[in-house]
């Protein structure tokens, strides 16, 4: 069945589902960015004062999600690039990206929140929670108010999170957190037909041990290892090109100490130089990217060298070469379009293994910080309590295991269709 569905048809699908299920967060940035646009008008200064990295993320995704549908409507109306069937690793890997760009939408919390943590501590998944919506602050602006409304921060405001809801009289709320009795005045929450206003929250993959939404944790999670996987990818790919045209191009020593330097590093596994590296530069997400750019370019290279030794013997290399043509356009307009496709499948599988490096460091403790979601990160924290929340690592564990799996295989069915001739064994 899966088999047949339409990559086209998929995408829209896609969009829809997050339309219809997230329309109140997408409402709710879509006034974010009209405040936005008449603040910049009306009031520049104060307008852009009141901007954090948290709010340009969610208007990007905002952004992104008028602009995507359109760009992929024309590019397929033009090129029918997207008309084709769509198979189960395709599917897993667009779900993916998907996930990736439209995170600050997607999710309702803020990965590092801890909201309320002894009613949240250690909820199971689909677990349900009473959410007790405050008055705003009288002093808060309306951009501020409808910031704090669409943007998901650390500390989330006006909102008390209970287990259970025991009373409320025309003076009190009572509620519990845990086993502890709490109550609240009713003039401090949002009242509707003479009751305080009470919502209920899903956690569909429960909670940590600190309270945190699993499911926001997993899909910033993916955020942070695809950027990093897509950057050290960019990188490795650029030295490697670089490094392996003026290889095969120049010759001589160049060629034999860069060869010779190579092969000496490949033998050994990367990741010991990785981890001994980071342990003298410290863990963050730029360190993790520079490592493994500096230790992932090596294969590239030989790919693009071997390439790159085949195409310099050809006449309209040769021609191009005796007309006078400077290197960076014999590289970009004589080499590289000639090499795409070695490239761009040699950076398919770079990418699942920089995924796995990442995950492996994080693990250990040398990724990108315990600030900081990631696959690896929460795989270690799970591990401590296998017994009373076993949600902790399975979670994170299938969708690392089930990005490596969709995105070789991915891989390997573009290998097919760039190289009819190669079949698997």
């Amino acid at each position: 069945m899966i088999k047949k569905l339409n990559l086209y048809f998929s995408i829209w699908v896609l969009f829809l589902v997050l339309i219809v299920f997230k329309f109140e967060i997408i409402y709710n940035g879509i006034k974010l960015l009209l405040f936005l646009l008449w603040g910049i008008i009306t009031n520049p200064s104060n307008t852009f004062g009141q901007l954090d990295l948290l709010t340009l993320d969610e208007l990007s995704s905002i952004i992104l999600l008028f602009i995507i549908p359109i760009l992929i409507f024309g590019i397929n109306y033009k090129y029918q690039l997207f008309n084709r069937k769509i198979e189960i690793s395709y599917l897993l890997f667009l779900f993916l990206v998907f996930l990736t760009l439209f995170a600050p939408l997607i999710t309702d919390f803020h990965p590092n929140s801890q909201p309320d943590i002894r009613a949240t501590r250690f909820l199971k998944p689909l677990s349900a929670i009473f959410v007790i919506h405050l008055l705003p602050n009288e002093n808060e602006s309306d951009f501020q108010r409808i910031k704090n409304e669409s943007v998901k921060y650390s500390i989330i405001p006006n909102k008390i999170f209970a287990n259970k809801i025991l009373n409320e009289d025309d003076n009190y709320l009572y509620y519990a957190q845990l086993n502890k009795e709490k109550r609240i005045e009713k003039s401090k929450t949002l009242i509707s037909d003479k009751h305080s206003v009470i919502t209920k929250k899903y956690f569909i993959f429960g909670t940590d041990e600190l309270g945190r939404d699993v499911f926001a944790r997993v899909i910033y999670g993916a955020r942070i290892t695809f950027f990093i996987a897509s950057t050290t990818v960019f990188l490795s790919l650029s030295i490697g090109l670089i490094l392996g045209f003026l290889a095969s191009y120049l010759g001589g020593y160049f060629d034999l100490v860069l060869s010779r330097f190579t092969d000496i590093f490949l033998t050994i596994p990367s990741i010991f130089f990785v981890i001994m590296i980071l342990a003298f530069w410290g863990n963050s997400i730029l360190a993790v990217i520079l490592v493994l750019s500096l230790t992932g370019w090596m294969s590239l290279f030989k790919v693009v060298k071997g390439e790159v030794a085949s195409i310099v013997q050809k006449d309209f290399f040769i021609t191009s070469k005796k007309i006078g043509l400077p290197l960076r356009i014999l590289l970009l307009k004589e080499v590289l379009p000639a090499i795409i496709p070695q490239i761009v499948i040699a950076s398919v599988f770079q990418f699942s293994n920089v995924i796995l490096a990442e995950s492996s460091l994080s693990y250990l403790g040398l990724g990108v910080g315990l600030n900081s979601p990631s696959w690896g990160n929460m795989i270690l924290s799970g591990q401590k309590y296998m017994s009373s929340g076993e949600w902790l690592i399975i979670i994170p564990a299938m969708f690392l295991i089930l990005s490596i799996l969709a995105i070789n295989d991915f891989g390997e069915k573009l290998k097919q269709k760039m190289n009819p001739w190669i079949r698997n064994d």
